[in-house]
């Protein structure tokens, strides 16, 4: 994986944190006790409401995902780290190539004009630079 695919799985783990976190955070409303208005019709019929031993075992899955979510960032800092640490190896040329070549997808013609090297030029740069960060 790329540093900037990493960083994109880094986004998402955060943001699947962040959701974990307001499912919890629903479920715990949920257990905190309300005032019943009675006043309104009670209405007889089947039962929807979850147990207590439901929503708490529904929270504790949610923070085991959460403990592997952080697990998996963790993981995903280091590697980011380590890539970055090829990257920054190189000079900024070659990192703008790459660069253009990668996140803003310049085709070879494009950046020939650009850098002034051949197809093949390019290629070997990419691919030098893609074999060191693996």
């Amino acid at each position: 994986m790329t540093i900037f695919e990493l960083k994109e799985k880094i986004e998402e783990t955060k943001s699947d944190i962040k959701s974990l976190e307001r499912e919890i955070k629903r479920n715990r409303e949920s257990l905190e006790p309300r005032a019943t208005d009675v006043s309104k019709e009670k209405v007889s019929g089947g039962s929807n409401s979850r147990t207590i031993d439901d929503v708490m075992s529904i929270i504790l899955e949610a923070e085991k995902c959460i403990q592997r979510c952080q697990n998996k960032l963790d993981d995903y800092y280091i590697e980011v780290r380590e890539k970055e640490e090829i990257f920054n190896k190189y000079n900024d040329k070659d990192k703008q190539l790459y660069i253009d070549k990668k996140i803003y997808k310049l085709n070879n013609a494009q950046l020939e004009i650009k850098y002034g090297i051949g197809k093949r030029g390019i290629n070997k740069k990419i691919s030098k630079m893609e074999k060191n960060s693996k």
